[in-house]
């Protein structure tokens, strides 16, 4: 099912910006009980957002359309109440070529999707993750944005094989910046670091949420540019979206080198603290 500006159709208008350009952002929600979780937090990363991109945003609007397209939903398809809201707002049709139009007039798209079949094994017993070779594009004007143009993400992507079910990636001077779909987390003396993202790179709901409460826990957190050879000193290391929660990585290969790690007791505290946090 699809939904589009409160209606319900089963097509996207083909002059959309979104469709031509990737002129837009999107959010992907876990949904718990028939409830978006990180609501507020979603929106208002959502509303920055559009507005650094100068994309009118009616907050309201995408609350009623989100909350109404959920009632309709859930009831036909989810008996748990459980899945994914994926939430996109490009900024419209209209404009000559790249040049957007004065007045634009947004489109709002929501669709659904399941919970990913490993999620619960991944969340236990950790993931194999992998260097990726494709770098990540580097545009300071557009960093932290969760935008419409992943095809770093996708050419990465192409990258993986068994058993490696995330991938690294780097910027062009071989920091780390994130994982494909997730932020990473890496716990070092007792402390956490993570890539700093001035630069390039996704600001993930769960990634600031984190920043947010962890030091609550007594912990310090660091987030700067490093090379990803540093994950080769970690203790623990993690990666984190708002859908798939705090997941561990028991194994990493980073140039040439495979290293394994236990499932810390640092992640699973963290683990046990995240339902708190993403319901505050």
């Amino acid at each position: 099912m699809i939904q589009c500006n409160g209606q319900v159709v089963d097509r996207i208008d083909g002059t959309d910006r979104g469709l031509q350009y990737g002129d837009g952002l999107f959010e992907t929600i876990r949904v718990e009980k028939g409830r978006p979780t990180c609501w507020q937090a979603h929106l208002d990363r959502l509303e920055n957002d559009a507005a650094r991109l100068g994309i009118p945003l009616d907050r309201s609007l995408i609350e009623q359309e989100s909350f109404r397209f959920l009632d309709q939903i859930i009831p036909s398809i989810s008996d748990d109440g459980e899945g994914i809201m994926k939430l996109i707002v490009t900024r419209g049709s209209g404009g000559r070529g790249y040049r957007p139009p004065d007045s634009p007039r947004p489109s709002r798209i929501i669709q659904w999707h399941p919970l990913p079949p490993d999620l619960a094994r991944q969340q236990r017993d950790g993931m194999a993750v992998m260097q990726c070779a494709h770098p990540v594009s580097v545009n300071s004007a557009l960093a932290g944005i969760k935008h419409l143009n992943r095809l770093d993400q996708v050419m990465a992507s192409r990258e993986l094989r068994a058993p490696y079910e995330e991938g690294f990636m780097l910027d062009p001077q071989g920091m780390l910046v994130e994982g494909t779909r997730s932020n990473v987390f890496i716990v070092q003396a007792g402390g956490l670091w993570t890539p700093a993202l001035e630069c390039c790179g996704v600001a993930g709901v769960l990634r600031s949420i984190l920043l947010q409460r962890v030091p609550g826990e007594g912990l310090e957190v660091i987030s700067t540019r490093r090379r990803v050879t540093t994950l080769l000193e970690a203790d623990e290391i993690f990666v984190c979206n708002s859908v798939a929660g705090i997941l561990p990585v028991t194994e990493v290969l980073i140039e040439g080198t495979t290293m394994r790690f236990p499932v810390g007791s640092l992640t699973r505290h963290l683990q046990s603290r995240l339902p708190e946090w993403m319901d505050s």
